[in-house]
């Protein structure tokens, strides 16, 4: 049966659920510590663009937020919004505040932290559509076989 909500057909285990919790906890105080450091050091010499750095640490946080979400609330486009919103503020709270950390505030850095949870946003809604369909798919499946 089609369903407008990612949650109504996958059944959670509670381990998921408070598993979640707790990737995004550590995940989110690890990113606050990381952008409030003075001068954050290469490993191996090695220099990303900061760009990338900020997008991709955003996607990561944008798809823990997704999860932990999906698994106490019913995500539609609306929540997803909501749920950006949120994460553009966090984000601009982030540069904001690395001035008093000796840390430059770049509107670019904030920009690239907004396409970074829209991008770990929507690669959760996807993955979350896609073990919907499978397991539908499955069901569907073995309901018919054993008919």
């Amino acid at each position: 049966m089609p369903t407008s909500s990612l949650d109504e057909t996958i059944t959670r285990p509670r381990w998921l659920a408070r598993g979640s919790v707790v990737a995004l906890l550590a995940y989110w105080l690890m990113l606050i510590t990381a952008t409030h450091i003075p001068k954050v050091p290469e490993p191996l010499g090695f220099r990303a663009s900061d760009k990338l750095v900020h997008l991709a640490a955003y996607a990561v946080l944008g798809a823990l937020v997704g999860l932990v979400s999906s698994q106490y609330l019913r995500l539609r486009f609306g929540m997803a919004a909501v749920l950006l919103a949120g994460l553009a503020v966090h984000g601009m709270l982030d540069e904001a505040t690395q001035p008093l950390f000796g840390r430059h505030a770049d509107v670019a850095d904030w920009i690239a932290d907004i396409l970074g949870a829209a991008l770990g946003l929507a690669m959760f809604f996807a993955v979350s559509a896609l073990v919907r369909r499978r397991r539908n798919t499955d069901e569907s499946f073995h309901g018919n076989s054993a008919g």
